[in-house]
């Protein structure tokens, strides 16, 4: 079933495997833009898209503190940070927002895991738009087994 290829990851590591993942996340960027003095596009990519990522921590707050399903609650922020990453990427000069300076080499890292994230994300949103249905099955049927 698409469903379980699309959204077993994020079943598996849960809010607590997820929230660790973007708080790494957020740490390591924090850290990359307080030692690293570079200026103009590799900076201000490397700030909006953390900023945008932190929205993805909405989720498993929510997630945590409503019992709600992880994987469903991620699908209203990660499309989110997806768009709005790769529409920074562009804005800031795309390539130009890549370099050796370690903000460079920490954009590359973003744009890699970006990636791999649209690619999920894309398929995930095709998917359940183009079975609604099947994508309410999956999550029910997910549901009931948490339950027991």
């Amino acid at each position: 079933m698409i469903f379980k290829l699309v959204f077993g990851m994020m079943d598996k590591m849960g809010p607590l495997g997820f929230m660790l993942m973007w708080l790494s996340f957020f740490f390591s960027t924090f850290g990359v833009l307080l030692a690293d003095d570079t200026q103009g596009a590799p900076r201000n990519f490397c700030f909006a898209s953390q900023a945008i990522c932190c929205t993805n921590l909405v989720a498993v707050a929510y997630s945590l503190t409503h019992d709600f399903n992880f994987s469903k609650a991620s699908m209203l922020t990660g499309p989110l940070d997806m768009f709005v990453t790769w529409t920074s990427f562009a804005y800031f000069g795309g390539s130009a927002t890549l370099g050796s300076t370690p903000i460079g080499v920490f954009n590359w890292i973003q744009v890699v895991m970006m990636t791999m994230m649209t690619i999920q994300m894309t398929v995930g949103l095709f998917a359940m738009a183009l079975d609604p249905n099947g994508f309410k099955n999956y999550f029910n049927n997910d549901d009931q087994n948490n339950a027991n």
